[in-house]
């Protein structure tokens, strides 16, 4: 019950370690840079943590002041008579919500585990998604909490009621708790209303429910198990050069000693205020302070925007032991300088890290290529598929219009060679020769083209039906010039083929007939 009580013993030791903490944010704000500060969320925290801190001391000491003074009341009164803007009240609330944002921080250092580190990782990253979630969710919290309110607002009175959405405030704290089942029916009850209301409330909380429960909590699932496969599936790499980060934060120039013994005066701290002040005040030893500048690294010379420039005053020349001269000046036989040019351009700090990443990344672009199948091997075996099912598109066709011509110059010889037979003979007696002739040569022709089995019996089976059809003929035009010159009686058509040569039996020709 005591207002403005002086601190203990741990509130001292809490300020003094806060104080280190803001001191060691300070120096890092003034080495690295505004920009490059403001570009890492854990400054943002940082940044948040110590300025609730902050204003936790301030509200302490103003309490205190106010009450030695006499000011502000008596010094000891019961805490449920306490004004609700008391410092003390407001000191407690802020060191709450400080003492969150501190054991948050814990958080950082799980980058240095190779379990915790991946997962750390994939939660930073689904935070976006949340913050996605938030603002949509917000919107129809917004829309629903300001049409009940609107809806109830009318049977409100004086006197206390246990419905909620008579105000904007209970409107939202209301369909807030409803999405963990915490609020009842009787919240959206009417005592004397009209049952028109009743039921228009009850239909719109339920839709209300649907919209947040069913759709937007199911999305904000789906979102977050998304972000959390694309995190996971390549989490060793985001988690390695996280770590990394975090060591070359360990490696960059700053405080000697943690918090809060960084507040504790170092023997280097005081050679740097020595060494300021001797480069302050004399003008003759301002060349050490630029070469000091070169020589200490700081974490701003690791950004892209910095460039150091290296001059000839800033090498060293290395002089022999006899004669006393710069081995840059000694001449060679032919009377030219020898030695190494002492103006080369010397690898920097962001050259050396743009090489490693290079390595890095043409490395992973290795092993992704012998690994297995990537995407370029992909689109070279399409191209490959696409020219080969071209060629061989192509080489089907001339090998049909290769077949066609064959079959239509086979067709054509058999069609003369009937057509030029006497008629007095056999058609097919006296054009024995010639199909002695053609068949071999024809069969040759066919079989030793690049076919199909399909059309082989295509071709065969468009020779044997044009060769029947010529015979056919051939055979009704000589039993008509017999009837004509009147033989009787007429010989019928002959069932089977008359006796022929046997070297007919030989041929291809003759065995499709």
């Amino acid at each position: 019950n005591l207002r403005g009580p002086p601190p203990s013993q741990l509130e001292w030791l809490i300020f003094f370690w806060v104080t280190g903490f803001i001191w060691a944010e300070c120096k890092q704000l003034w080495e690295e840079g505004l920009k490059a500060y403001v570009r890492q969320w854990w400054n943002w925290l940082d940044f948040i943590m110590l300025s609730l801190y902050l204003a936790t001391f301030s509200c302490r000491i103003v309490a205190f002041f106010q009450i030695v003074s006499g000011s502000y009341g008596q010094p000891s009164i019961s805490r449920v008579n306490w004004p609700p803007s008391d410092p003390v009240l407001i000191s407690e609330g802020l060191f709450a919500v400080a003492n969150v944002f501190s054991f948050a921080r814990i958080i950082y250092l799980f980058q240095a585990n190779q379990h915790l580190g991946p997962l750390q990782i994939s939660l930073g990253c689904m935070l976006i998604d949340i913050a996605k979630f938030l603002f949509i969710f917000f919107l129809v919290l917004t829309s629903f909490a300001c049409g009940m309110n609107q809806l109830y607002w009318y049977y409100s009175t004086t006197e206390l009621d246990s419905n909620d959405f008579y105000t904007l405030l209970g409107s939202y704290r209301t369909l807030f708790w409803s999405l963990f089942s915490l609020t009842q029916l009787k919240d959206i009850k009417i005592k004397d209303g009209q049952p028109f209301t009743e039921s228009l409330g009850e239909l719109m909380f339920i839709f209300y429910h649907a919209m947040g429960i069913i759709v937007l909590i199911n999305m904000l699932i789906a979102m977050m198990s998304n972000s959390f496969q694309d995190i996971e599936n390549h989490a060793d790499r985001e988690w390695k050069f996280a770590r990394s980060k975090l060591w070359m934060g360990y490696f960059d120039e700053g405080s000697t000693l943690p918090p809060p013994f960084n507040l504790i005066i170092s023997p280097k701290s005081v050679y740097y205020l020595l060494c300021w002040c001797r480069t302050t005040f004399c003008e003759c030893c301002t060349w050490r302070r630029r070469k000091a500048s070169h020589l200490r690294r700081k974490s701003s010379e690791g950004t892209i925007k910095f460039r150091a420039s290296v001059g000839p005053d800033d090498m060293t020349v290395f002089k022999t032991l006899e004669s006393g001269k710069p081995i840059d000046d000694r001449p060679t036989y032919n009377g030219e300088p020898c030695g190494v040019n002492s103006k080369p351009d010397m690898p920097v700090y962001q050259d050396v890290m743009r090489r490693l990443v290079s390595r890095f990344i043409h490395q992973w672009k290795k092993q992704l290529r012998q690994d297995g199948v990537n995407e370029d091997d992909l689109l070279e075996i399409k191209q490959d598929i696409s020219s080969l099912r071209y060629e061989l598109r192509e080489d089907r066709k001339r090998e049909a219009q290769r077949s066609v011509g064959h079959m239509d110059s086979l067709r054509t010889d058999i069609v003369q060679s009937l057509r030029g037979a006497s008629p007095g003979n056999s058609p097919l007696l006296s054009s024995n020769s010639k199909i002695n002739h053609i068949s071999p040569n024809n069969s040759i022709n066919l079989s030793g083209s690049l076919l199909t089995p399909q059309e082989l019996d295509y071709i065969r089976h468009e020779i044997t039906k044009s060769v029947r059809y010529e015979v056919r003929e051939a055979v009704r035009d000589a039993l008509h010039q017999y009837n004509n010159q009147g033989f009787s009686p007429p010989m019928p058509p002959p069932a089977m083929l008359p006796p022929i040569n046997a070297e007919l039996y030989h041929t291809h020709l003759y065995t499709q007939l």
